[in-house]
């Protein structure tokens, strides 16, 4: 019998400049690598509306899918209107959608997922300010503290370099 539990986290990178992105062969490039590799829970970053509605059509359903969007369901700002979805194929107690922080025009947010033995954490911090990416670490970890009991699994894009002093 195999133990092995395969978490991964994965920015699908919006490029919402372009009219029409070509989803359907990079999420399909994705899916091959869940399947291949067995994943159990990925954090993807960047995730439109469009981009989770092929996903969705195109993954078997052993998997589901959670996660808000930062702009809840704004048609307006469709394009720029990104989710840190987290997929998986654990049966979930609950998840949540967080704001980390409110930088101007951009809210930052965290998904949370929680199962009988984890909770999953996927996160997407802001790249343009170090304020706000302070402010964002400063807001997970108190979300972490209040929830120390739990095993947590933390993925995302931190948009930082590893020797950030902000992290340690």
């Amino acid at each position: 019998m195999n133990n092995e539990f395969v978490i991964g986290t994965f920015n699908v990178k919006n490029d919402y400049k372009k009219r029409e992105p070509n989803y359907i062969n990079k999420i399909k490039v994705l899916i091959k690598h869940i399947y291949d590799n067995n994943v159990c829970c990925l954090g993807l970053q960047e995730v439109t509306n469009k981009y989770s509605i092929i996903l969705k059509n195109l993954i078997t359903k052993d998997y589901s899918i959670y996660g808000n969007y930062r702009f809840k369901n704004l048609k307006l700002v469709e394009k720029l209107n990104e989710s840190t979805k987290i997929l998986t194929k654990c049966k979930v107690k609950n998840s949540n959608t967080i704001y980390l922080s409110k930088f101007p025009f951009f809210p930052r947010i965290m998904t949370t997922l929680e199962t009988d033995d984890f909770l999953f954490i996927n996160v997407h911090l802001e790249f343009w300010s170090k304020y706000f990416r302070k402010k964002e670490l400063n807001n997970l970890y108190n979300y972490i503290e209040s929830n120390k009991e739990k095993n947590i699994i933390l993925v995302g894009d931190f948009n930082t370099e590893y020797n950030d002093k902000h992290l340690f």
